[in-house]
């Protein structure tokens, strides 16, 4: 008996596709509130440097401007700017929060500095150049090798060797058997380091954000978030505040990839509103998106396999090196990612991993399609095609032999368990040394 269905097999028209064709969709560039002012902020032009002196003092004599903010006239509270959605977790977030509104510390190149808030943009832009500022440059790290260095100048006092934090397997799932043992048994090992480059989401919308405090003190912002309530969560723990003194709009998004998950200028715009006492919009040049916002991590990913004759999976390792960048980012759960879905696929009685997280002096890493997963996969099926050729199998015939067949832990247990061992882990742990996650 046929049966019609709704949806399957039918064209459907997304809900979207009419406003966005005929230019009626409005996005956060386009909103426009009365009285508003123009945002701009002084990015750092050093990857690690320590500001001395900042004058700010002809900037605010510039007619036409009506606020300059810098760390010292923002809340001291630490944020994650990869705020996550950890409901076990009573802090909030399972990432260490290590980064402020705007720093005293110049962790990247493109780091925020301060921020002026003026009639126009072209004033905005005067008001910047009249900011002085006063540098200690510091030596500076862009491999991970290089910042783990004994003596390396530390990016964050709290993380000696610049690595915040070192990821192993848990069991009894991703770490089980003796790897060591199963490679010195197997008759086949393979064993190769493979490089993952930054890659960057180039969306087509800038990051953009508008800000409105109002006189009783409620929040309002506009964002191309993908995470709105979470994000709530965040700006009010950063401004000490409720929850519900704050609402985050989420306007029509001009792409993501990603990065619309984490939190970028729209604590500036906000503390800009706060103290011009309007609203404020804020929206990045391209080569702001460019030297700011998060990127894919970059990674060098050791992998060694060992094979019985036959094809089968004997011993598994996968050992990474990523880069945090600046500030953690999303590089902690890329990490947490990398050992789920990279152990997570074949058959294996003998497994291990570790992930080191490295902090850097380039842009902080975060979210990009699938982040983690993609350069563990390209590495490990590259170490498959080397495995299939010396044991003389067909390279598909091999992957058939070793995936995991329906019934045993699939990737997604897997991850849920990792969420739960990182909630645990976080509340349980002060992050003042490196830390690692286990069960």
């Amino acid at each position: 008996m046929s049966r019609e269905f709704h949806s399957v097999g039918k064209r459907i028209t997304q809900v979207d596709v009419a406003p966005k064709a005929t230019g009626e969709a409005r996005y956060t560039a386009d909103i426009k509130l009365p009285g508003m002012l123009v945002g701009k902020v002084l990015h750092s032009p050093y990857p690690h440097a320590n500001i001395k002196k900042i004058d700010t003092s002809k900037a605010l004599a510039l007619p036409g401007v009506e606020a300059v903010i810098t760390f010292e006239d923002t809340p001291k509270v630490p944020y994650a700017r990869s705020y996550r959605d950890e409901p076990m977790n009573a802090s909030g977030t399972m990432q260490h929060s290590d980064e402020y509104i705007l720093n005293e510390k110049c962790r990247y190149m493109g780091d925020h500095i301060a921020a002026v808030a003026a009639v126009d943009e072209k004033t905005a832009d005067l008001a910047l150049d009249l900011i002085e500022v006063e540098y200690e440059v510091l030596p500076f790290y862009i491999e991970p090798k290089d910042a783990m260095q004994p003596g390396a100048v530390p990016i964050h006092e709290w993380a000696p060797n610049n690595v915040p934090v070192v990821i192993s397997s848990p069991p009894p799932y991703l770490k089980q058997g003796n790897v060591e043992k199963g490679l010195a048994e197997s008759d086949v090992v393979i064993e190769e380091t493979f490089f993952c480059s930054k890659q960057v989401g180039c969306h087509i919308e800038t990051q953009a954000c508008v800000a409105n405090v109002d006189s009783n003190g409620r929040i309002t912002v506009y964002s191309p978030s993908q995470l709105p309530h979470l994000f709530r969560r965040e700006l009010a723990k950063m401004f000490k505040t409720s929850v519900g003194n704050i609402n985050v709009v989420s306007p029509y998004v001009g792409g993501s990839f990603g990065i619309r998950l984490s939190c970028h200028n729209e604590p500036i715009a906000i503390a800009l509103a706060m103290k011009a006492r309007k609203p404020v919009k804020l929206v990045n040049t391209k080569e702001e998106d460019f030297t700011e916002l998060d990127t894919r991590t970059p990674e060098y990913i050791t992998i060694k396999m060992g094979f019985k004759k036959d094809g089968t999976l004997h011993a598994y390792y996968i050992d990474v090196a990523t880069w945090a960048g600046g500030y953690l980012g999303r590089a902690q759960l890329a990490g947490g990612i990398i050992l789920t879905w990279g152990l997570g696929h074949y058959r294996c009685p003998n497994t291990d991993g570790r992930v080191k997280i490295v902090y850097t002096n380039t842009t902080p890493t975060g979210a990009m399609r699938g982040f983690g997963n993609p350069p563990l996969a390209w590495a490990a099926e590259q170490a498959m095609d080397m495995a299939a050729e010396k044991l003389g199998m067909d390279p598909v015939e091999l992957r058939l032999k070793n995936v995991k067949k329906a019934g045993e832990p699939s990737n997604a247990f897997l991850h849920f368990c990792w969420s739960l061992v990182n909630a645990y882990s976080h509340n349980a742990l002060i992050p003042t040394t490196p830390f690692s996650f286990g069960l």
